[in-house]
């Protein structure tokens, strides 16, 4: 048996050094935000002090000088972040990756993002160009002088970045602009229910839509299998994540007589989080708020004297065009065939030979149809889809309004400055500190010569092509508005009678309405910056205040549990607490409603039809009621005994999930199931790595409340897992710039070890917020200084 010994002796002596090595590289990788670097770069000596949690406070004698430094902090705190997202927007994932990442490659490369991020960056002015390139020299810089290892992803990988560029930074609005319009994933959608239902059944799937115009696809022209593996490619690179809440208000509502503006941007969620906080001053110039690492702008913020906030508009920015295939391998156009555009991208692969892959351009933008390939699902037809987008534009100049924006000194600069402002098109909200409001859906948002952007056109007779774009000044807007409040939370942004096509639906107004309501509350002329933060962290949902109470006229369980959750129910305020059981019970019900109406009818196609529904649910229950017919289980079959029959199998369900722990409905808990989760994007997919580096929380609020708890998964394996919500919170007081607060979630660190990866994830939770004042950081503070070289005489 000593040999036995000798082998666990020798085990265990192994995993004691790697324990070590892996604690001292780790250590080492650590950055430095303490003492003084001369490096190669600076005009003169820049001071970078971090407040404790580990927000930057950047000091430099130009605005040059600021943007180094700030391109050299996010390169020490988020740097494989960084990397990551300009690998992905370039489709080079799979050159550190392997065949992983190989089908996000072929993905964007087919979009060509990152070839277009290098035309844009040709397109904008000299100041926008400058402030880029000194943001990349900061980035190098710390590449070029770092004394530490590389951050442990590197080491992991074992490889070393490149240096970075402009475009890397441009690369970043494109990716959101993918992100942020999810319209060609519906249009595949309504394509492929087209092949199963009639127009005028699949038009009621979408009761906000307007004017059914789905006749003008021809469903049948497009391979089923192309939909589907097209739809799954998006679902798997670019799921769209879309929302926020933004709003202000002017003097007349203040305490302090002037406008106070609150932001709460929401994205997907993870570790680190896409926010990075940062503080920039020089000579008679500061900007404060939101970044986002890779790219020099700020995203949410001020600059002592303007202030502004975002939320995405829903505009629908792309359309999918069904091209015609000629015999001899061209395409049809209104003047003739013509000859496809042919480009071969070449994808190098780690631990393998390059991929070639041929991609092929047509007047409305690339064959996207070819991407059916991924899933190696590509089909013989003599038709291709086609993407037009403004995302794929090569002109577009909307890093320079962002630039100008972030100079003005006024709402009417403001307004001036996002006319360069060009997509993803963007609810933006200013306030000036001598007392004005406004609000801009700054965009280049086309103009089409027909149809209303709902499902795949023929591109060939060009009726359905874009003409143009909606003028600036025919974009909604408001400047000054006598009402002295502007809000939108993705809500509609435009009147019924508005007379241009931003977008055939918009989200449900439920936030905007519940916004509204608390804004009304507040005593006149008394609004402050906590008011503002407390109606951010507004967990009442409007619309379970909406649907529920013709829910409980509906209902008529039969059980003992579902006649006791009905009772819960009965007596809720709506309000989405993660210890309470009417949340989970709620939610739970309304998916079950969804999927006794629907189910049926829909077949496979049900598990792609996501999201709560709540008009289509209302739509049914109140005037399209022959859908309750499909609910075949039933010998009288009506909406009543749907929606009692649902009830019965949500409570049935959540009896039987290991989250609720006993089968009494009052210990239930939303918080058992709805948890934020901030994984990391590489050591999240590793086992044991994964719950190390991860963050888990339980949340409040749901899909339609303002402190938005978004969720997509409502079956599987972690239902209502809180993954998109507002990673970044602002409240600016226009009156004293100084008392505006903030609060990201997770942390300004993306090192794992460090102790700023995760400190403010309970702060963030639970509604706490700080200052980031032009004074500097409040208490001790780390203080790096970056030298320049000494000048040879």
């Amino acid at each position: 048996m000593r040999w036995i010994k000798r082998i666990c002796i020798g085990t265990g002596a192994f995993f004691l050094v790697a324990f070590f090595v892996l604690a001292w590289t780790t250590w080492r990788s650590l950055p430095i935000h303490e003492g003084t670097v001369i490096l190669a770069g600076p005009e003169a000596a820049i001071t970078v002090a971090r407040d404790k949690h580990g927000v930057p406070f950047i000091s430099a004698v130009s605005e040059a000088d600021a943007y180094f430094a700030l391109g050299y902090v996010h390169a020490q705190d988020r740097l494989f972040q960084m990397e990551f997202m300009r690998r992905l927007g370039a489709g080079r994932l799979a050159e550190v990756l392997g065949s992983r990442g190989l089908a996000s490659d072929k993905f964007m490369r087919t979009l060509g993002l990152y070839r277009h991020a290098k035309e844009n960056f040709k397109v904008l002015d000299a100041q926008t160009i400058g402030i880029l390139e000194r943001y990349a020299d900061g980035v190098n810089a710390w590449l070029e002088t770092r004394s530490q290892l590389l951050p442990p992803e590197f080491q992991l990988l074992q490889y070393e970045p490149e240096h970075w560029k402009p475009a890397d930074s441009l690369v970043w609005q494109k990716l959101m602009s993918l992100s942020l319009a999810g319209n060609w994933r519906d249009e595949l959608l309504r394509a492929e229910l087209l092949q199963s239902l009639s127009p005028h059944k699949v038009g009621e799937l979408w009761p906000d839509a307007g004017p059914n115009e789905l006749s003008t696809a021809n469903a049948g022209d497009i391979p089923l299998q192309v939909i589907k593996a097209l739809g799954s490619a998006i679902d798997a690179y670019a799921p769209p994540t879309l929302a926020s809440n933004v709003w202000a208000l002017d003097g007349q509502h203040t305490a302090t007589g002037k406008p106070l503006l609150a932001s709460d941007p929401h994205l997907g969620f993870q570790a680190p989080i896409v926010w990075y906080l940062a503080h920039l001053a020089w000579p008679g110039e500061v900007r404060v708020g939101a970044t986002t690492p890779g790219v020099p702008l700020f995203v949410i913020g001020h600059n002592g004297h303007l202030a502004w906030g975002i939320t995405t508009t829903h505009a629908d920015l792309q359309d999918l065009f069904i091209e015609r295939v000629t015999d001899d391998g061209r395409y049809l156009t209104p003047t003739g065939p013509a000859v496809f555009v042919e480009q071969t991208e070449v994808i190098d692969v780690r631990f393998r030979d390059p991929v070639t892959l041929p991609v092929r351009l047509t007047r409305h933008g690339p064959v996207v149809s070819d991407l059916a390939g991924i899933n190696n699902a590509g089909a013989e037809s003599d038709t291709v889809l086609a993407l037009s987008a403004t995302m794929l534009r090569d002109d577009d100049r909307t890093a320079s309004g962002m630039e100008r924006l972030s100079r003005a000194r006024s709402v009417e600069e403001a307004r001036a400055a996002l006319t360069l402002f060009e997509g993803p098109q963007q609810n933006f909200v200013y306030a000036d500190v001598n007392g004005g409001i406004g609000y801009t859906a700054a965009a280049k948002v086309p103009m089409r010569r027909a149809g209303n952007g709902t499902v795949p056109v023929p591109g060939e007779s060009g009726v359905y092509d874009w003409l143009g774009w909606i003028p600036y000044d025919e974009l909604p807007h408001s400047l000054r508005p006598n009402s002295g409040r502007l809000v939108n939370a993705n809500n509609r942004p435009m009147p019924q009678a508005y007379p241009h096509l931003i977008a055939a639906s918009f989200p449900e107004g439920y936030r905007a309405q519940r916004i509204n309501e608390r804004l009304d509350e507040l005593t006149e002329d008394q609004a402050t910056v906590e008011d503002m933060h407390t109606i951010q962290m507004d967990s009442r949902s409007s619309m379970a205040h909406d649907i529920l109470p013709r829910l409980l006229t509906l209902a008529t369980p039969t059980t003992e549990d579902g006649k006791h959750a009905l009772d819960l129910l009965a007596d809720w305020d709506g309000t989405m607490n993660r210890a309470r059981p009417e949340p989970l019970i709620f939610l739970t019900w309304l998916e079950e409603i969804k999927s006794e109406l629907l189910a049926d009818d829909l077949g496979p196609l049900y598990r792609s039809f996501r999201g709560g529904r709540i008009r289509l649910i209302k739509s049914i229950l109140t005037r399209n009621r022959h859908w309750c017919d499909n609910v075949t289980s039933l010998t009288t079959e009506n909406c009543a005994h749907a929606v009692s029959m649902a009830l019965e199998n949500a409570v049935i369900w959540l009896a039987d999930r290991p989250e609720t722990e006993s089968t009494a409905l009052s210990s239930w808990r939303w918080g058992q199931f709805h948890k934020a989760r901030f994984a990391h994007p590489l050591f999240g997919l590793i086992p044991g790595l994964s719950s190390l580096t991860s963050v888990t929380i339980e949340t409040d609020g749901g899909d339609h409340t303002v402190n938005r708890g978004g969720f997509r998964s409502v079956r599987g394996r972690t239902p209502f897992r809180h993954g998109h919500g507002a990673g970044l919170r602002a409240v600016f007081d226009l009156d004293n710039l100084d008392r505006s607060q903030y609060v990201i979630a997770v942390g300004q660190s993306g090192h794992p070890a460090s102790s700023q990866y995760s400190d403010l994830t309970a702060v963030w939770r639970d509604g706490g917020m700080f200052n980031m004042p032009v004074s500097g950081p409040d208490g001790p503070s780390h203080t790096l200084i970056l030298e320049p070289l000494p000048k040879t005489p």
